[in-house]
Protein backbone atom coordinates (compact mmCIF):
# COMPACT_ATOMS: atom_id res chain seq x y z
CA UNK A 1 0.00 0.00 0.00
CA UNK A 2 2.66 2.31 0.42
CA UNK A 3 4.54 2.42 -2.92
CA UNK A 4 0.67 3.20 -3.90
CA UNK A 5 1.13 6.67 -1.89
CA UNK A 6 4.29 7.50 -3.21
CA UNK A 7 5.92 6.70 -6.41
CA UNK A 8 8.61 8.70 -7.00
CA UNK A 9 9.30 9.98 -10.93
CA UNK A 10 12.30 7.58 -12.59
CA UNK A 11 14.69 10.79 -12.29
CA UNK A 12 15.12 11.10 -8.86
CA UNK A 13 17.71 8.47 -7.26
CA UNK A 14 16.38 5.96 -5.00
CA UNK A 15 19.25 6.98 -2.56
CA UNK A 16 17.26 10.42 -2.10
CA UNK A 17 14.01 9.07 -1.98
CA UNK A 18 14.44 6.01 0.75
CA UNK A 19 15.38 8.15 4.06
CA UNK A 20 12.76 10.58 3.48
CA UNK A 21 10.19 7.79 2.91
CA UNK A 22 11.44 6.02 6.02
CA UNK A 23 11.24 9.13 8.12
CA UNK A 24 7.26 10.25 6.68
CA UNK A 25 6.40 6.84 7.29
CA UNK A 26 8.51 6.66 11.41
CA UNK A 27 6.26 10.48 11.76
CA UNK A 28 3.13 8.79 10.66
CA UNK A 29 3.82 6.04 12.85
CA UNK A 30 5.15 7.49 15.89
CA UNK A 31 3.68 10.94 16.30
CA UNK A 32 4.15 11.43 19.92
CA UNK A 33 7.84 10.66 19.53
CA UNK A 34 8.28 12.62 16.87
CA UNK A 35 7.06 15.87 18.19
CA UNK A 36 8.75 15.02 21.59
CA UNK A 37 12.05 15.23 19.16
CA UNK A 38 10.94 18.56 17.92
CA UNK A 39 10.07 20.12 20.92
CA UNK A 40 13.50 19.28 22.42
CA UNK A 41 15.73 20.06 19.44
CA UNK A 42 13.73 22.93 19.38
CA UNK A 43 14.56 23.85 23.09
CA UNK A 44 18.23 23.15 22.73
CA UNK A 45 18.17 26.04 19.72
CA UNK A 46 16.56 28.35 22.03
CA UNK A 47 19.35 29.58 24.09
CA UNK A 48 21.40 29.98 20.86
CA UNK A 49 18.62 31.68 18.47
CA UNK A 50 17.90 34.11 21.48
CA UNK A 51 21.66 35.34 20.89
CA UNK A 52 21.42 35.30 17.22
CA UNK A 53 21.39 39.22 15.69
CA UNK A 54 20.24 39.60 12.01
CA UNK A 55 21.56 42.86 10.29
CA UNK A 56 20.28 42.98 7.01
CA UNK A 57 22.77 46.21 6.27
CA UNK A 58 25.43 45.98 3.69
CA UNK A 59 27.83 46.33 6.65
CA UNK A 60 26.98 43.07 8.60
CA UNK A 61 29.15 41.54 5.28
CA UNK A 62 31.92 43.57 5.33
CA UNK A 63 34.58 44.16 7.80
CA UNK A 64 34.55 47.00 9.77
CA UNK A 65 38.05 48.21 8.96
CA UNK A 66 37.74 47.63 5.17
CA UNK A 67 38.99 50.78 3.57
CA UNK A 68 35.31 51.29 1.59
CA UNK A 69 33.61 50.73 4.73
CA UNK A 70 36.03 53.98 6.30
CA UNK A 71 34.91 56.00 3.32
CA UNK A 72 31.54 55.43 3.47
CA UNK A 73 31.60 56.24 7.43
CA UNK A 74 33.16 59.38 6.86
CA UNK A 75 30.81 60.50 3.69
CA UNK A 76 27.77 59.80 6.01
CA UNK A 77 29.38 61.61 8.67
CA UNK A 78 30.38 64.85 6.94
CA UNK A 79 27.24 65.18 4.70
CA UNK A 80 24.97 63.32 7.81
CA UNK A 81 23.36 60.30 5.02
CA UNK A 82 21.18 58.43 7.46
CA UNK A 83 19.72 56.20 4.57
CA UNK A 84 19.66 52.83 3.76
CA UNK A 85 20.18 53.01 0.26
CA UNK A 86 22.64 55.66 -1.66
CA UNK A 87 23.00 55.86 -5.27
CA UNK A 88 25.75 56.30 -7.16
CA UNK A 89 25.99 57.59 -10.66
CA UNK A 90 29.16 57.56 -12.65
CA UNK A 91 29.20 59.23 -16.12
CA UNK A 92 32.22 58.87 -18.90
CA UNK A 93 30.59 62.33 -20.42
CA UNK A 94 32.81 64.86 -19.85
CA UNK A 95 31.07 67.10 -17.72
CA UNK A 96 30.50 64.26 -15.55
CA UNK A 97 27.23 64.12 -14.29
CA UNK A 98 25.78 67.65 -15.34
CA UNK A 99 24.66 66.32 -19.04
CA UNK A 100 21.60 65.79 -20.23
CA UNK A 101 21.77 62.34 -20.67
CA UNK A 102 22.69 62.03 -16.99
CA UNK A 103 20.06 64.32 -15.60
CA UNK A 104 17.27 62.48 -17.38
CA UNK A 105 18.52 59.31 -16.12
CA UNK A 106 17.99 60.91 -12.75
CA UNK A 107 14.74 62.10 -13.34
CA UNK A 108 13.28 58.66 -14.78
CA UNK A 109 14.95 56.38 -12.75
CA UNK A 110 16.13 57.73 -9.67
CA UNK A 111 13.18 60.23 -8.60
CA UNK A 112 10.60 58.39 -8.37
CA UNK A 113 12.39 55.93 -5.83
CA UNK A 114 12.99 58.87 -3.35
CA UNK A 115 9.48 60.13 -4.13
CA UNK A 116 8.16 56.21 -2.59
CA UNK A 117 10.81 56.30 -0.48
CA UNK A 118 9.70 59.85 0.88
CA UNK A 119 5.49 58.30 1.48
CA UNK A 120 6.83 55.25 3.28
CA UNK A 121 9.22 57.33 5.52
CA UNK A 122 5.72 59.43 6.40
CA UNK A 123 3.36 56.33 7.24
CA UNK A 124 6.11 55.18 9.41
CA UNK A 125 6.48 58.03 11.56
Amino acid sequence: MSSRLFNPPNKLPVLFVSPFRWLSHYAIRHPRQVLALVVVVTLAAAPGMLRLKLRTDGHALVSQNAPEVIYDKNIRDQFGIEDQMVVLIRSGHADGVFNPATMHLHYTAIAPLVIIWSHGLKRTR
